[in-house]
């Protein structure tokens, strides 16, 4: 889901060029994903969120985070077609 949203943000970028050249691939450990665009030096990128609970915030940073295990490749449609996804699960 992290591909797709980071995919989703470089739409201006994409729109006037080669959109089968565009990719995002999640890394091993699942903490950062590594976005490529043509004519765009490939940039590598994590999340951050900041949750409350209770009364306590917190700040949930990916390179804080472990993977619960492997990333799963799945398939999902989109209005355009079929796209790989890759999906993880990171434990704080």
């Amino acid at each position: 889901m992290l591909s797709l949203v980071l995919l989703a943000t470089t739409w201006p970028l994409v729109a006037a060029t080669d959109t089968a050249t565009v990719g995002a691939t999640l890394a091993a450990d699942g903490r950062s994903v590594m976005v490529t665009v043509p004519g765009v030096t490939a940039c590598q990128g994590g999340f951050a969120a900041t949750i409350k609970v209770g009364e306590e915030t917190r700040e949930l940073l990916s390179a804080s985070g472990r993977a619960a295990g492997p990333a799963q490749k799945l398939t999902e449609e989109t209005p355009y077609g079929a796209a790989e996804v890759n999906e993880t699960t990171i434990h704080f």
